[in-house]
């Protein structure tokens, strides 16, 4: 859950450049609502600066009229998503602006996700509202499927308008087999202390599946570090794997210390039994 900075592009020159070139009168019709899309792209900006989206209204047909919910709707795919669209540049410009999925910071990115969902019963007016496109991986974007928060505690990590790395949210524990197997799970940590956000953030995690996600890598992560350790504990005993250790969630922790190799390497160095080399893989 990473924050990414908030595109700088202007819905108004955007929107207009997406509408360029459709047939009458479904280009008049769409031009025709620009005033009020406009006003519901800043409503969405101020209500996800105070993490309230989830009191965001739908928008009524008569609101848009004579253009249609589902015009709008096809905007993203027709207009900004397809190579050679209008919108494509914005496109490849939001997608390019994070070096990871920040839903679930590990992911390689793979499409744009619609934080609000544009579905026609949804919130299709914020199909191509630059700040609704979140820059996704394959696995976060299935996995979110569509979500619609109502109250607070439902709402994900918006990436543009927060930013969660103050906490220490993610927390990684150690378990061994009756064949002393070393296994690495993660958990949304019991120290955070406020109940609306770590609510938000165990939602996002369990709808997202990031234990699974992080806990595949960190399996991964074990072989190669099993092996350095052992040849640390040859040379040096515990001192020299404790070193090792603690300069690995050092080194992790500066890019952020919810990443989940930084969260790894603590709950490794916490562990005495992996100190003593008293595991297997």
């Amino acid at each position: 859950m990473r924050r990414l900075d908030m595109p700088k592009i202007n819905f108004k020159s955007h929107y207009e450049k997406c509408v360029e070139g459709k047939q009458e009168p479904v280009r008049s019709n769409l031009l025709g609502c620009i005033s009020f899309l406009v006003g519901k792209n800043k409503k969405y900006r101020a209500y996800a600066k105070n993490s309230s989206l989830y009191r965001l209204q739908k928008t009524d047909p008569s609101h848009i009229a004579p253009a249609k919910k589902n015009q709008l709707k096809q905007l993203y795919e027709e207009r900004m998503a397809r190579e050679g669209a209008p919108g494509k540049k914005i496109y490849d410009r939001i997608m390019t602006a994070a070096r990871a999925c920040p839903y679930c910071g590990h992911g390689t990115l793979f499409t744009l996700d619609h934080y609000l969902p544009k579905g026609i019963s949804h919130f299709p007016e914020l199909s191509i509202a630059p700040l609704n496109l979140i820059p996704a991986c394959r696995d976060c974007n299935s996995n979110k499927h569509v979500h619609v928060p109502t109250r607070e505690e439902e709402q994900y990590i918006h990436p543009y308008f927060e930013d969660v790395d103050g906490h220490n949210w993610l927390a990684a524990s150690t378990h061994y087999s009756t064949v002393d197997e070393l296994t690495v799970t993660y958990a949304v940590s019991d120290t955070l202390t406020d109940p609306v956000l770590k609510s938000r953030i165990k939602k996002q995690f369990k709808d997202l599946k990031l234990n699974y996600i992080y806990s595949a890598q960190a399996a991964t992560e074990l072989v190669p570090t099993y092996t350095l350790l052992k040849q640390r504990h040859e040379d040096g005993g515990v001192p020299n794997v404790v070193e090792y250790l603690r300069e690995q969630e050092r080194f992790r922790s500066e890019l952020s210390k919810n990443d989940w190799r930084a969260v790894f390497y603590r709950a490794l160095l916490a562990d005495s039994r992996v100190h003593a080399m008293r595991w297997k893989l």
